[in-house]
């Protein structure tokens, strides 16, 4: 922008410049020739050279005026166009910075709001979730007297000795309703090893207890009635512990 005005006030310069150069130079020619008459001493000549050359001065000058008052507001008017469109540039700029800025928000807001919906809805399924879970382990906890119960009566259901059996007989019938079963778990020649898988255990709802024998610490989880039971709960407690060394290596224990 500013070069244009620099060269639009040069145009403006060379055109008021231009017929006074032409008319200096013109006056210079003139004071020649009137020298030429004076020195041939004809003064009415030279008085009236010298007024065709003040006349003709004048009308050059007048021309030249009107040439550089009508460049002048040619110019002005260009520069305030100039200055409506850079105005109006200006503005249609600031529109756009603003409309631009306005979608950044509004898309950030949205990606937000939907963001957090998403992670509202994740929370809401993990703690329906774990309810579920925690229901699971209730009805589990309710069914489990249950089914021990159903248990023993099955192994109770064998026929009972007559009378005429022998007493050894009685006593090894009765000894197979005290037969115990366990999960052994590990065994720990230090107690904090042996605490802190307990402790995993019973944080997953498996009754789990130490038994120490001498030096040695066992980790077991039971007592169960039948084996079956037992290689269940060992079941769950591998799928629980998938990575865990001890639940790979854990086996069913029968007990008297």
């Amino acid at each position: 922008m500013d070069s244009d005005k620099k060269i639009q006030t040069a145009i403006v310069t060379i055109t008021i410049l231009t017929p006074v150069i032409l008319g200096a130079l013109y006056i210079g020619d003139m004071a020649g020739r009137l020298k030429t008459l004076e020195a041939d001493r004809d003064y009415s000549a030279i008085k009236k050279e010298r007024k065709k050359l003040f006349i003709q001065t004048d009308k050059k000058f007048e021309e030249t005026k009107t040439k550089a008052n009508e460049a002048i507001k040619l110019l002005k008017v260009e520069i305030s166009l100039s200055k409506t469109e850079l105005e109006t540039y200006k503005n249609e700029k600031n529109i756009l910075i603003e409309e631009f800025k306005s979608d950044i928000k509004q898309h950030t807001k949205d990606a937000k709001h939907k963001l957090n919906t998403i992670l509202i809805q994740l929370h809401l399924k993990e703690k329906r979730l774990a309810s579920l879970n925690k229901e699971i382990w209730k009805k589990k906890q309710v069914l489990k007297p249950i089914n021990d119960a159903l248990k023993i009566v099955n192994i109770t259901k064998k026929p009972i000795v007559s009378v005429n059996q022998p007493h050894e007989n009685i006593k090894k019938e009765i000894s197979t309703i005290d037969k115990k079963y366990v999960i052994r778990i590990g065994v720990f020649s230090r107690n904090p090893g042996a605490s802190r898988l307990q402790k995993d255990l019973v944080e997953a709802q498996f009754p789990a207890q130490i038994k120490q024998i001498s030096n040695l610490y066992k980790v077991e989880v039971g007592p169960f009635h039948t084996k079956l039971e037992a290689e269940n709960e060992l079941k769950n407690i591998q799928i629980k512990f998938p990575d865990g060394v001890n639940a790979k290596e854990a086996y069913v224990l029968y007990k008297q």
